[in-house]
């Protein structure tokens, strides 16, 4: 009875552990593997996408300065944006709210990075708003605003 009993746990523990290796497996083809989805939204225009394409995750930053929302007294000297995760930012936009973009003039880094600080030149007072891209296997996208006083 008990050489059954631990053939059983032992046909029970190769199991376990074969369906753990098949779980990482397939997280390590996963792109999403270890993100915070809750974090990530697909946008409207995506829904509906093929199979098998690419595809945008809307992503909130774990950080900004200035912060989401934020309103500050004079011009910022800097911009910047910390992922939850190292990707490639491969584009930084700063606009005012009726649209009108506001030149950046700093290179973004071509490494994957969590936080990219842009330099800024002096911002009237207003409201300004941050779009951002960026990926690492597949592309996030996000934005944020601030008031300048």
């Amino acid at each position: 009875m008990s050489t059954h009993l631990n053939r059983s746990f032992a046909i029970l523990a190769l199991a376990s552990s074969l369906a753990a290796s098949g779980a990482l497996a397939q997280a390590a083809k996963d792109p999403h593997a270890g993100h915070d989805m809750s974090k990530m939204q697909m946008p409207s225009s995506s829904k509906g996408a093929k199979p098998g394409k690419a595809h945008v995750m809307v992503m909130t930053l774990d950080a900004s300065t200035p912060a989401d929302g934020a309103t500050v007294k004079g011009s910022p000297a800097n911009l910047s944006l910390t992922l939850s995760h190292a990707m490639v930012f491969r584009s930084v936009q700063l606009r005012t709210t009726a649209g009108q973009r506001v030149p950046l003039n700093a290179a973004l880094p071509t490494t994957m990075v969590k936080t990219v600080t842009i330099p800024v030149r002096p911002l009237s007072p207003g409201q300004y708003i941050v779009e951002w891209r960026a990926e690492s296997g597949h592309e996030m996208v996000g934005s944020f605003s601030f008031t300048v006083q």
